[in-house]
């Protein structure tokens, strides 16, 4: 027998072999997974309240922060608005729900042969 052989054996029967898993493997109750979602709700409640005690100079930041996020936000939305393409028209759109149904006979075409 070769090493690889040997090696291919081996791994064989860690796969097969049940001896070492356990019998059946038991549920964790719904009580306890309950009662740690509502821990960790409170520690980050907890952590959330440290990070309140800010000075004033750090609240102010943060506003101006969020405002001008909020404008780059906007202001990503309006460029898209203005460079965008035209209103679809109503013959714009019949083309496309043709060329879908198309598409989609084409495919069904294809998986029949």
């Amino acid at each position: 027998m070769g090493p690889g052989e040997e090696e291919s054996t081996v791994i064989k029967r860690l796969l097969t072999d049940k001896s070492s898993r356990p019998a059946k493997l038991e549920k964790i109750p719904e009580s306890t997974l309950k009662k740690t979602m509502a821990n960790t709700e409170k520690a980050q409640q907890s952590g959330l309240k440290s990070t309140m005690k800010l000075t004033e100079d750090e609240k102010n930041f943060l506003h101006e922060f969020r405002r001008l996020e909020d404008l780059e936000r906007e202001k990503g939305i309006k460029f898209f608005e203005c460079i965008g393409d035209p209103p679809a028209t109503e013959e714009f759109v019949n083309g496309i729900e043709q060329k879908r149904n198309n598409n989609i006979e084409n495919k069904l075409a294809v998986m029949r042969t």
